[in-house]
C-alpha cells in the first residue's frame, strides 16, 4: 500500500500525529515543542498552516486533515511506518535507543543472564514495532569482544582503572561534585575462591570514596587478578594500581574541567593479604603485629602474644626496615605519597573481631576443653533464646538469628549481630554464678565495640573503650594463654584507628565483602571465569545505572510511603494523609514491630503507631506511645548502660502526638520473655 493510501486510511487523530512528525522532520524542530506551542495558541492551525491546512479551503488544524499536495510530497520524502497505535512510540530513533538503554539497565540491575536477555529480544523482535532491536544480548549490553589482560605469574591481571570509575560516579552526582575539593579513597584487597572443585581464585583491588556520605558504601573495581594459585609477586600485582594512584595524588583528577585532589585514606585487608602486599611476616610469625614490636611466643602448637606492652612501630622504621624480623620483603606501596605504612592500614574489625575473637569465644564455649566448655543445657538455652528473638530483628539486618548448632555456618554479620545486639540479652541470667566472670568478660568486649562503632561516642569515649579492650588480659586468665593469638592481640590496638578513620565501620571490610559476593555471581559456568567477570564489569560500566544521582542526593528525608486510612487519628489531623512507613537516610521506621521503636531528641523512647499530617501544626507528626520506665541494663563495674543508649524499658503511656522532626535515631527493641531491651542501631 502506498504512503498516500496508508495516510488516508488513518483516523483523524492519527493523521494529526503523523503531520506533527512530518513537520518535525521537515523543519527540524522538536515535536514536543510544536505541540506545546499549538496547545497554547488559541488558533492552533496558524502555526502549521502551510502543512496542516488545505490551501483551497483553509480548513483549520482541528478539522479533518486534507490530502494537500504538500502533505503527500512530504510523505514521499519522509516515509513513515504505519501499524497499531503503539508504533508511534518507537518511530523515533532516539526512543529506540532509550529502550535499548533501559533493557541493558534492567539486565544489569537484576543479574539477567545473556541467554535470558537474548530470548527476550527474540520475542520482542517478533513484533513489528521492535524489529530494529538487536538479536543478541551482547549488542544491547555493549559487551567487549576482547579484554586487555597481562600475565602476572602465575595468572592474569586486568586493570580497570581509578580515574574512569571516579569520573562516572561524579558525573552522576553533579550536586556533590560541584562542591567537592578532594576525595579520600579506601582501598580493599582480598582473595575470593570461585569454585569448590578447583583452586581458581580472584584477587580484586576495590575502592570506595570515604568523605562523601552518599558514596561511602559504594564500591568500584580497580583491578582484578585471576589464577589457579596466589600471585607470586606483589610488585606485578600492584604495579598498575600504584602507577595510576601516584599520578592522581600528584596531579589530581581532571573531571569536567575541575581538578579534584585524590588521597588514599587507608588500605583494608585481612592479615594474610596485608602480609603479602606489605612484604611482612604473616600472622603466624613471631613478629607479625603491624602496630607494635612484641615478639610472639610459640605455645601449645600456636603463636601467642601474652605480653601487652611493647614499643610501637613507626612509618620511618618501616621504610628503613629497622625490624628485619618483621620486614621480609619489599613493597611498591612505599612509593605512594602520604601513605602511612602503619596507621593507613586499619585493623579490620570484620576479620579481627567478628570472624576472629567472637567466633573463637563461641567455639570455646561449645567445643573447648572440659573446664571451659559450657554444659549442653546452657548451649540449648542460648540457642532457644536466639531463635525467640527472630521476631525482634529489624529490616536493617540481612539475617535473622540462628541457633548455636549452626554456628559453623554463621557469617560475619551473624557474629556481629551476636556481639553487638543479641549476645548480652541471650546470655543474661543463663550462665551459672561461677560463670559470671565469663559474662562480664564478654560484656566488656560488647561495650568497647559499641563505643568504637558509634558515631556519637567513638571520639568521646575512645580511651575508655581502649581500656575495656584490655579484656584480653582477663580473657587470658579465664581461658588460658593458648587463645591469645594474633586476633586477640590486635584488640589492644584497634581503638587507635578511631583517630584516623572515625567509627570502625568506615574502615571495615563488610562493604568490600558484599562486592566480592556480587563478583562471584558473575561467573555462570566453569569455562573462562576471569573473562566472564571482566566482561560483566564492562557491561555494568557501559550501563547508565549510577550509584547515586542528584535526585537521590537532593531527596528530602523522611520519605513517607504505604498510605492507609486505618488510624489512629487525632483531632486536627488529616485522615487522608496517613502512612505506615517513613524512610530516613540511614534507617526505616514503620508502624509495626520490630521497626517501630525510636529515640526522640529529648531522650525519650517511643513506639510509633501512625504517621499522619497535622493540620494544626502544619507538619507531619507521629502518634506514639512512650515507655515511662527506663532502667539500666548493666552498671558497675562498667559505665551505666543508659549512657550508651542501652536500656530496659516497660510501662507504656497512652497515645500522644510528636513531630516527626523530633525523631533522633532508630533503636533495636529486643523482647525476650518479660524483658524489653533497647540498643542503638550501629551498622547502618
Amino acid at each position: 500500500m502506498s504512503n498516500r493510501k496508508l495516510f488516508n486510511s488513518l483516523s483523524r487523530e492519527r493523521k494529526r500525529k503523523r503531520l506533527l512528525k512530518l513537520y518535525e522532520k521537515s523543519v527540524g524542530h522538536s515535536a514536543v515543542a510544536v505541540e506545546r506551542d499549538v496547545s497554547n495558541d488559541p488558533n492552533p492551525g496558524s502555526q502549521l498552516q502551510p502543512l496542516l491546512c488545505n490551501s483551497a479551503t483553509g480548513s483549520s488544524f482541528n478539522s479533518e486533515p486534507s490530502e494537500s499536495n504538500q502533505v503527500f510530497e512530504l510523505l514521499d520524502q519522509y516515509p513513515l511506518s504505519y501499524g497499531s497505535d503503539s508504533d508511534d512510540c518507537f518511530d523515533s530513533k532516539f526512543q529506540m535507543e532509550e529502550l535499548k538503554s533501559e533493557l541493558a539497565n534492567w539486565s544489569v540491575q537484576f543479574s539477567i543472564t545473556n541467554v535470558a536477555l537474548t530470548a527476550l529480544l527474540c520475542i520482542l523482535r517478533s513484533h513489528d514495532c521492535f524489529k530494529s532491536l538487536p538479536s543478541d544480548a551482547r549488542t544491547i549490553l555493549k559487551t567487549p569482544r576482547c579484554i586487555q589482560v597481562k600475565n602476572v605469574s602465575p595468572g592474569q591481571y586486568c586493570h580497570i582503572g581509578i580515574s574512569n570509575q571516579l569520573k562516572k560516579m561524579f558525573a552522576s552526582a553533579q550536586h556533590i561534585f560541584s562542591s567537592l575539593q578532594h576525595s579520600d579513597l579506601m582501598i580493599g584487597i582480598d582473595g575470593l575462591p570461585l569454585f569448590h572443585s578447583n583452586s581458581g581464585e580472584l584477587w580484586p583491588i576495590l575502592g570506595s570514596v570515604l568523605n562523601i556520605p552518599s558514596l561511602s558504601s559504594t564500591v568500584f573495581p580497580i583491578g582484578i587478578y585471576f589464577g589457579l594459585k596466589k600471585h607470586s609477586s606483589c610488585f606485578e600485582f600492584l604495579n598498575d594500581f600504584v602507577e595510576e594512584i601516584v599520578g592522581l595524588i600528584r596531579n589530581g583528577l581532571i573531571c569536567n574541567g575541575k581538578n579534584v585532589a585524590v588521597r588514599i585514606k587507608g588500605i583494608c585487608c585481612d592479615a594474610p593479604a596485608k602480609a603479602f602486599i606489605l612484604g611482612i611476616k604473616g600472622h603466624n610469625g613471631y613478629f607479625s603485629c603491624t602496630r607494635c614490636k612484641q615478639e610472639g611466643s610459640f605455645f601449645d602448637n600456636r603463636m601467642t602474644f601474652p605480653i601487652f606492652d611493647s614499643l610501637p612501630r613507626t612509618h620511618e622504621g618501616f621504610i628503613n626496615k629497622e625490624d628485619t624480623e618483621f620486614n621480609t620483603g619489599d613493597t611498591p606501596l612505599t612509593t605512594i605519597p602520604s601513605l602511612h605504612m602503619v596507621s593507613s592500614f586499619p585493623l579490620d574489625y570484620m576479620h579481627l573481631v567478628c570472624l576472629g575473637v567472637m567466633r573463637t569465644m563461641i567455639y570455646v564455649w561449645m567445643f573447648g576443653p572440659a573446664p571451659l566448655k559450657l554444659p549442653s543445657r546452657i548451649i540449648d538455652s542460648i540457642s532457644s533464646n536466639l531463635l525467640s528473638l527472630k521476631a525482634s530483628i529489624p529490616v536493617e539486618f540481612c539475617r535473622k538469628p540462628r541457633g548455636l548448632d549452626e554456628v559453623k555456618r554463621w557469617k560475619a554479620t551473624e557474629f556481629r549481630q551476636f556481639l553487638l545486639y543479641t549476645g548480652p540479652l541471650v546470655l543474661y541470667d543463663i550462665l551459672l554464678p561461677e560463670q559470671k566472670e565469663i559474662y562480664n568478660n564478654f560484656l566488656s568486649l560488647h561495650i568497647a565495640m559499641t563505643l568504637l562503632l558509634s558515631k556519637k561516642f567513638c571520639y568521646q569515649h575512645q580511651e575508655y573503650a581502649k581500656g575495656l579492650l584490655h579484656f584480653v588480659q582477663t580473657f587470658q586468665s579465664l581461658y588460658g594463654q593458648k587463645y591469645i593469638t594474633h586476633n586477640f592481640h590486635g584488640l589492644i590496638h584497634i581503638a587507635d584507628d578511631i583517630s584516623v578513620f572515625g567509627p570502625l565501620d568506615g574502615c571495615s571490610a563488610f562493604k568490600f565483602e558484599n562486592f566480592l559476593f556480587s563478583l562471584k555471581k558473575c561467573v555462570r559456568k566453569g569455562n573462562k571465569p576471569f573473562q566472564q567477570v571482566v566482561k560483566h564489569l564492562a557491561e555494568i560500566s557501559n550501563s547508565t545505572i549510577s550509584p547515586v544521582s542528584d535526585n537521590e542526593v537532593n531527596k528530602l528525608y523522611p520519605i513517607f510511603e504505604c498510605q492507609h486510612y486505618s488510624g489512629p487519628v487525632f483531632d486536627g489531623c488529616n485522615p487522608d494523609q496517613q502512612y505506615n512507613t517513613a524512610k530516613f537516610q540511614n534507617f526505616k521506621i514503620t508502624t509495626s514491630t520490630p521497626n517501630s521503636c525510636c529515640m526522640m531528641n529529648d531522650g525519650s523512647i517511643v513506639i510509633v503507631e501512625n504517621f499522619i499530617y497535622s493540620n494544626s501544626l502544619c507538619t507531619m507528626v507521629i502518634l506514639c506511645k512512650q515507655f515511662m520506665t527506663v532502667c539500666d541494663f548493666f552498671g558497675l563495674p562498667f559505665c551505666k548502660s543508659s549512657d550508651v543508649n542501652i536500656t530496659v524499658v516497660r510501662n507504656m503511656s497512652d497515645v500522644h502526638i510528636r513531630p516527626v522532626s523530633d525523631i533522633k535515631e532508630k533503636l533495636v527493641l529486643l523482647t525476650l520473655g518479660s524483658k524489653n531491651v533497647t540498643l542503638p542501631l550501629l551498622h547502618t
